[in-house]
């Protein structure tokens, strides 16, 4: 009883404290957008939310991959041919690939944020050439019709 009780609170507290540590970015973003004056960035809310998030995944991110490799690592040692990689963030992913197998990766990562930080990684691993960034969000690939040969979204 008691280790199903410890369970579900496990399930409910580990989002919450997701929430909380992301949301913990979001007074210091304020501040490095208001020394230079960016207000046109701190008026819109998906270009903060780009920003915000970027900050957040860049410190938080790299944890993740490591607290659940065990899990993540045997089924990215599956893949093989061509692979769409949904939300890369910075690549922290990316050295876990079977680099033998795979011929081609699609990164579909629409926070240019992430982009510099991606590409680094992606010549870390020694994927460039491989590894090809497409800078839009999923739900574009879904509204376009997908991606077609040469890895641009078909229209």
């Amino acid at each position: 009883m008691f280790e199903k009780t410890r369970d579900i609170f496990t399930h409910l507290i580990h989002p919450i404290l997701f929430m909380y540590l992301a949301a913990s970015y979001i007074p210091s973003t304020i501040l490095l957008l208001l020394s230079p004056l960016q207000l046109n960035i701190l008026f819109s809310p998906s270009a903060f939310k780009e920003i915000w998030f970027a900050r957040f995944w860049s410190t938080y991110g790299p944890g993740l991959q490591i607290n659940t490799s065990p899990t993540i690592a045997p089924l990215l040692q599956r893949v093989h041919g061509i692979v769409l990689d949904i939300g890369p963030g910075s690549g922290e992913w990316l050295p876990l690939f079977p680099k033998n197998r795979i011929t081609k990766i699609y990164g579909v990562e629409p926070n240019r944020d992430h982009h510099v930080a991606l590409r680094r990684k992606i010549r870390d691993c020694g994927l460039e050439g491989v590894y090809e960034i497409v800078p839009v969000g999923i739900e574009d690939l879904a509204r376009a019709g997908g991606l077609g040969r040469g890895g641009w979204i078909v229209l």
